[in-house]
């Protein structure tokens, strides 16, 4: 990565890293304040507004950043703006529909007075979805970062207020659509500065063509994301059906902690990437970029990941309390699908950046087909940890057959990336030695403690030790790496 692209990570991690600390922070207090019935059924609503997300601007924003002019990337944000209001207005008359059987299958029933929210987040999501890549377009990371903290206060400081005052469960609900609403005029304020829409007579005609350039994101992108974010959602949603709104909950605070490292490093990653992949791409160097960035992940991840199979239990009963130590065993029964998560989040906008939506809409079909098998299974025997096991199983291998082609199709031999990949493990499973010992030395009340304070030491060190590396690599890039002059004359 290099010199440049990392400070923009470093931009884009800052502010996510804020914000999402803002409501891991918030979460002791709020499982003290909430039961796991409420944080099922925030769950189920944030499962459902997940769902209409990602279908409401037809992937339209996806486009906004790849046009080679500025006034084509405007029509592009037009596009994806209309798409959106029309989009939601269709939601919002099927969830006045459908209302009364959502709280019927899912225990809505302590927020079906609320329900008319869910649209309403829609839309804002989408628009902010949509003003969020014309930000990334025009490099405005430092905006981008800003809107991250001001929806992790607002969800915060909404939730902690209303669970005070023992709203109960629509608390939880009110509070994450603030966090969705806070930050939109941030970006509205940037596109207002720097967008040059043509509103001449053939504006129309412009936007058209736009939609027929661009058609294979709402032709596969949209499906293949949708069928992701499906079998992403469909845990809470089953667990729900087929146990009980708690037990969704304990899994939904689980994911919700876990989610968290995986969302501050590879969202930030994942728009600085697809800043720089296209060009990458035309420059036929997508390869090594995309190396460097998989390279960069992978000890972070593996060390991450083995410290958090061995403490999560623990961790969740000292941090959350004695009724969350469920979630901390779904969260272990996880960890492995969520560590190539991790490696591999960033690399997913290649199949968008080479027009290869089809085979992943594909992929994304068939994992959604192998979750709801898994999921279903464990539901049928009556066993909550063997619908985890499954589905946490599943997930991994399949993520792992999308790595393996995302390398193929950026140009990567599978072979070595594979072998640099295990490098780096191994450099990073030590991180994990404090936590075996006092596992295996500690014994009685402090031995949870004890596992959960050596837990935060290990991935403190890990930490230091991957920021270390960074500056070592950006400082090497900036000695080697030639001015823009020099690199033009060099590839003429």
């Amino acid at each position: 990565m290099t010199g440049r692209a990392g400070r923009r990570v470093a931009v884009l991690a800052s502010g996510t890293v804020v914000g999402q600390l803002l409501v891991v922070l918030a979460s002791p207090a709020l499982t003290r304040l909430y039961d796991p019935e409420g944080f099922g059924v925030l769950g189920v609503f944030v499962s459902l507004l997940s769902i209409l997300g990602v279908v409401v601007g037809l992937r339209y924003p996806l486009a906004v950043p790849l046009p080679d002019t500025d006034e084509a990337a405007s029509d592009a944000l037009v596009l994806s703006v209309v798409s959106v209001a029309a989009v939601s207005s269709l939601f919002a008359v099927g969830t006045w529909l459908t209302r009364d059987w959502l709280v019927a299958t899912f225990g809505l029933e302590p927020i079906g007075p609320y329900l008319w929210l869910l649209p309403v987040a829609v839309a804002v999501s989408g628009t902010y979805d949509a003003l969020n890549y014309w930000a990334v377009r025009v490099k405005g990371f430092g905006a981008i970062a800003r809107t991250r903290v001001t929806q992790g206060l607002a969800t915060v400081v909404g939730q902690v207020v209303l669970g005070a005052v023992g709203l109960g469960a629509p608390g939880l609900v009110i509070g994450q659509a603030m966090g969705r609403a806070s930050g939109l005029g941030v970006l509205l304020r940037l596109a207002a500065k720097t967008l040059r829409f043509d509103r001449s007579p053939g504006a129309i005609g412009r936007i058209r063509g736009t939609a027929g350039r661009f058609r294979q994101f709402p032709l596969f992108s949209t499906w293949s994301a949708l069928a992701n974010t499906l079998s992403v959602q469909l845990p809470v949603l089953f667990l729900t059906y087929f146990f009980d709104v708690a037990v969704a909950g304990l899994y939904a605070l689980g994911t919700r902690v876990l989610l968290t490292p995986v969302t501050i490093v590879g969202t930030a990653v994942s728009q600085v990437f697809l800043s720089d992949a296209a060009d990458a791409s035309r420059r036929g160097v997508l390869g090594p970029a995309t190396s460097r960035v998989f390279e960069n992940l992978a000890g972070i991840a593996v060390g991450l990941g083995t410290i958090g199979v061995l403490a999560a239990p623990s961790a969740f009963t000292v941090v959350f309390g004695p009724e969350w130590t469920d979630a901390g065993t779904y969260a272990q029964l996880l960890m492995p699908w969520l560590v190539l998560v991790f490696v591999s989040s960033p690399l997913t906008v290649i199949p968008s950046v080479l027009g290869r939506q089809d085979v992943e809409l594909v992929f994304n079909v068939g994992l959604l087909v192998a979750r709801v098998l898994a999921l279903s299974v464990g539901g049928l025997a009556g066993d909550p940890l063997l619908a985890i096991a499954l589905y946490g199983g599943v997930s991994a291998l399949i993520r792992g057959w999308l790595l393996l082609w995302t390398f193929r199709i950026a140009g990567i031999g599978a072979p070595s990336a594979l072998s640099r990949f295990w490098s780096e493990a191994a450099k990073a499973v030590p991180y994990a030695l404090p936590v075996v010992g006092a596992l295996v030395l500690v014994l009685g009340p402090a031995r949870e403690a004890a596992v959960l304070a050596t837990a935060l030491l290990g991935a403190a060190l890990l930490g230091l030790g991957a920021w270390r590396r960074m500056r070592r690599a950006r400082a090497a890039s900036t000695v080697t790496e030639p001015v823009d002059g020099e690199a033009a004359t060099r590839e003429g």
